[in-house]
């Protein structure tokens, strides 16, 4: 996140999404998940817009289907 931080100008807004700990591929090699304390952590220098903890079915990008937990952020740049 630090280049990410230092592209973006003040006042600018940052969206993206995080696998949470309780998602099925937790502990899956070369996937990574956080904890909503983790999660929460990446936030510390924005301003939280929008903060969701979501436990959905969804489409997989090869087609099936799988539930997932995903922790969903949008972030202002003080």
């Amino acid at each position: 996140l630090s280049s990410i931080h230092k592209a973006l100008r003040p006042g600018g807004l940052l969206a993206f999404n995080v696998l949470g700990e309780f998602d099925p591929w937790a502990g899956t090699s070369g996937i990574t998940t956080f904890s909503e304390p983790e999660a929460m952590e990446l936030t510390r220098r924005y301003s939280v817009l929008v903060k969701k903890d979501m436990h959905q079915v969804l489409q997989t990008a090869s087609g099936g289907y799988k539930q997932w937990h995903q922790f969903l952020f949008v972030l202002r740049r003080p």
